[in-house]
């Protein structure tokens, strides 16, 4: 629910709703140019109401992928518009796969590239760090491969990653280490002060 706070100021409301039908708009689009590759043609206003039912129908539990969840929608709303249902199963999943493959494709490569591991995001989704502190140990390690990437993009996703794994992150800072001091050699017994201090 603290998610909900940025509705109370009405600038963040007007935004989120211009950013929303942006996004709506482009994701349409690219129905659009799927549908170029098959022998019928739609509405955009079609594939408008396509997309709203389908991502609505993808909220449901399914499986990885939302395999099921979107396809039948899909397929349902264009065969009300007189598409034929061969066609249109066709079209559904090529467009599943061209909405899912780029962006999975590119999460595996960013995962490589920043040497996230599964343990990382089990980690964020059990909430380990909420209960258990991460040790200073810990922490180095996950700066050391965070300076490591050489994308600045990819540094400042995975320290938003981290931070959100591990709310400690921000909260306990190592030490500042001081100069260390010049060793001063101890007065010998030889020395001109230990003489004075001997008489």
């Amino acid at each position: 629910m603290e998610g909900l706070l940025c509705l109370r100021d009405p600038r963040n409301l007007v935004m989120i709703f211009l950013t929303s039908v942006v996004i709506w708009l482009l994701e349409t689009v690219k129905y659009w140019f799927v549908m170029h590759a098959f022998d019928f043609n739609v509405s955009f206003f079609a594939l408008m109401l396509m997309n709203g039912v389908v991502n609505l129908a993808t909220t449901l539990p399914s499986a990885p992928g939302y395999i099921g969840t979107f396809d039948g929608p899909g397929i349902a709303v264009l065969t009300l518009y007189g598409v034929d249902p061969a066609v249109a199963t066709a079209y559904t999943l090529t467009l599943h796969a061209a909405l899912w493959l780029p962006i999975t494709l590119l999460g595996i490569y960013y995962m490589v590239r920043i040497q996230l591991g599964w343990a990382d995001i089990g980690r964020a989704a059990e909430g380990v760090s909420l209960t258990e502190p991460v040790s200073y140990t810990h922490l180095d390690v996950y700066k050391r491969q965070i300076w490591s990437c050489t994308w600045p993009t990819a540094n400042r996703w995975r320290a938003r990653f981290l931070t959100a794994a591990s709310p400690t992150w921000t909260r306990r800072r190592r030490p500042r280490r001081r100069p260390a001091a010049s060793p001063s050699s101890p007065p010998t017994a030889s020395s001109p002060s230990t003489r004075r201090s001997s008489t």
